[in-house]
């Protein structure tokens, strides 16, 4: 089975995490189907995985500086 592609390139890191609440909500409802549930769940490791790639785009960007100018990564 071929996975789905999403694109997720025009969300935000806020977005992500808010529909990443809403999958959640969607399949913790008892009328939610065994085939939507799987929708969803791909949907949402595809998403996690996007969201976690911005997170360390956003951490690569952020550093610190020092007392002498020099630059620290952020931790």
């Amino acid at each position: 089975m071929k996975e789905k592609e999403y694109d997720f390139s025009k969300m935000t890191i806020e977005e992500g995490l808010k529909r990443l609440s809403e999958i959640t909500g969607e399949m913790e409802k008892e009328d939610c189907t065994l085939e939507k549930s799987f929708s969803l769940y791909e949907e949402g490791t595809a998403l996690i995985k996007y969201v976690n790639s911005k997170v360390e785009e956003v951490e690569a960007k952020v550093s610190m500086i020092t007392e002498d100018g020099g630059e620290v990564p952020f931790s």
